[in-house]
C-alpha cells in the first residue's frame, strides 16, 4: 500500500479514534464531526487565529495570500476566474464578496495551465501568476472550461484538423 503524506493527519485521527474505541460508542454523525474537528485542529493549529487571518486578508482583497492561507489539499493549482466581470474587478482591485469569486472560478493544475492546450485560455490577472482569467468558452452547466478544450483535443495536439 502506498503511503501518501497528504493523508498523514487523516490516518492519525482515524487511528486515535479507533484506539479510543470511538466507533463502538458513537453514531456515524458524531464520528465524522469529531474526526473533522480533530483534523482541522491538527492541520491548522490554532483554527480561530487562522480563520481570523483569512478574513482579514479577504477584507484587504489580498486574494493570492487568502489562497495560500486557506489551502486544504496540497496540490499545485491556480485559481482561474471564469467571469469576465469578476476577473475585471479583481484585476482592478475592486472589492468583491469572497463568495462571488468562489462561485465564478475553478481550480486548474498549474502544469495544465502551462500546457499548449490551456496556455491561450488562462491569462494571468497579475504578474505573480497566482490568479488567472479564463478567456475560452465556458459551460456553467456541464462541461465547464472543457468546452474550450474538447475541440482542441478532437483536432489534435497541433491545433488543426484534417477535414
Amino acid at each position: 500500500m502506498c503511503h501518501n503524506p497528504q493523508f498523514e493527519t487523516s490516518r492519525n485521527v482515524f487511528k486515535k479514534l479507533f484506539d479510543e474505541k470511538y466507533f463502538d460508542e458513537k453514531s456515524a454523525t458524531e464520528i465524522v464531526s469529531k474526526a473533522l474537528e480533530m483534523e482541522l485542529m491538527s492541520s491548522f493549529g490554532n483554527f480561530e487565529k487562522k480563520s481570523n487571518e483569512i478574513k482579514k486578508q479577504e477584507n484587504q482583497n489580498d486574494f493570492p495570500l487568502v489562497s495560500k492561507l486557506s489551502k486544504v489539499i496540497d496540490t499545485d493549482t491556480r485559481l482561474v476566474i471564469v467571469s469576465e466581470k469578476v476577473a475585471d474587478d479583481v484585476k482592478n482591485y475592486r472589492s468583491r464578496y469572497p463568495i462571488d469569486i468562489i462561485k465564478n472560478s475553478v481550480q486548474i493544475r498549474s502544469f495544465k495551465i502551462k500546457s499548449s492546450s490551456f496556455k491561450s485560455f488562462c491569462v494571468p490577472i497579475h504578474s505573480d501568476e497566482e490568479i488567472y482569467q479564463w478567456k475560452g468558452k465556458y459551460d456553467g452547466n456541464f462541461l465547464g472550461y472543457m468546452k474550450a478544450i474538447v475541440p482542441l483535443i478532437k483536432m489534435g495536439r497541433d491545433g488543426f484538423g484534417i477535414i
